[in-house]
């Protein structure tokens, strides 16, 4: 996960996550998603360790919630697919589940390095699923726009 300096940002979004100043929320589906690292993958070896890292993202004392995807959000995200369409929107089944889970929890902002979802129209995204998209930052980027005095 280090391409583009990804790794420092992701591990300081889980650091303000276990200070309880953001909430992270994903799709139970992340579990599966995130099965090994690019190491690993490379090498065509598992690690133990690593596993037990990736293990512990899903943990209750992590600062990653897990959204459970169940008939109701099923429906919803492939109407999400369908509606889409008529956009010109291409959603993956998977992205799909991922916005729609965003969206039952009432989500601000939707972190993601997917430059298909980044490059969709904003302005129509954020009138159907009520947040925007971003690439994950450090900071948090809601407090971007406040004014401090």
């Amino acid at each position: 996960m280090n391409e583009e300096g990804k790794r420092p940002t992701v591990e300081a979004l889980l650091e303000l996550g276990e200070r309880n100043k953001i909430e992270i929320y994903t799709s139970v589906l992340s579990i599966v998603e995130v099965a090994f690292t690019r190491d690993e993958k490379n090498s065509h070896s598992i690690n133990e360790s690593v596993e037990e890292t990736i293990n512990n993202l899903w943990a209750p004392a992590s600062p990653i919630k897990t959204i459970e995807l169940y008939d109701h959000l099923a429906m919803k995200a492939k109407q999400l697919i369908r509606s889409g369409l008529e956009k010109g929107w291409v959603i993956k089944p998977a992205d799909a589940i991922h916005l729609i889970s965003a969206q039952s929890v009432g989500a601000d902002e939707f972190h993601t390095y997917d430059k298909q979802l980044l490059s969709m129209e904003h302005s129509k995204l954020k009138t159907t699923l009520g947040f925007t998209l971003h690439k994950p930052r450090k900071e948090p980027s809601l407090f971007d726009e406040l004014e401090l005095e």
